[in-house]
C-alpha cells in the first residue's frame, strides 16, 4: 500500500472518532501507536512512522496522558483528501521518472535498427552487383577465349 495512503486512511480512523464523540471525552478519540496499529489491523512500526510524518504536517496532536489525536489542520487534510493527492503526484513523478529512462533506450533501439537494416540493404545490393559484374567477366571471358579459338 502506498505511503501516502496509509496517511489517509489513519487520519480518516481519526477523523472518525473525533466526530462521532465530538469532543466529549479526550479519552475515546485519543489512541497510543499500539491502539492504532490493532484498530487498523498495520504494523505499530509503520504506524509510528506515519504518525511521526503526519507530525511534521501538523496534521496530529499528541498528548503524554491520551495520546494521539486529531488536528484541526489534519481534519482539513482528510477532507481535501490530501494525501491521496500527494500519493497520485508521487505515482505521476516515478512514471515519469521511468519513461524518461525508456525513451531514449527505445530510440537508440531503433536507431541501431535502422541502421542495421539500412547496412543490410546495402550489402545485399552490393552482392548482386557483384554476381552481376562476374557473369559479365564471365561472358566477356568466354568470348574471348571462343575468338581466340577461332584465329
Amino acid at each position: 500500500m502506498n505511503k501516502y495512503k496509509f496517511h489517509h486512511k489513519l487520519l480518516t480512523f481519526l477523523k472518525e472518532k473525533y466526530e462521532t464523540y465530538n469532543m466529549e471525552d479526550v479519552s475515546k478519540y485519543c489512541f497510543t501507536s499500539e491502539q492504532l496499529g490493532k484498530q487498523l489491523n498495520i504494523n505499530v512500526n509503520k504506524i509510528e512512522e506515519v504518525l511521526f510524518s503526519l507530525k511534521e504536517f501538523d496534521c496530529v496532536d499528541y498528548s503524554k496522558n491520551s495520546g494521539f489525536k486529531i488536528s484541526d489542520n489534519g481534519i482539513k487534510k482528510q477532507l481535501n483528501r490530501f494525501f491521496i493527492y500527494k500519493g497520485n503526484e508521487n505515482i505521476k513523478l516515478n512514471l515519469k521518472d521511468i519513461v524518461q529512462i525508456i525513451i531514449p533506450l527505445l530510440s537508440l533501439l531503433i536507431a541501431t535498427l535502422a541502421i542495421y537494416c539500412k547496412f543490410d540493404k546495402f550489402n545485399k545490393e552490393n552482392e548482386n552487383e557483384i554476381i552481376k559484374l562476374k557473369n559479365k567477366i564471365e561472358i566477356l571471358e568466354n568470348k574471348s577465349f571462343q575468338n581466340k579459338e577461332k584465329k
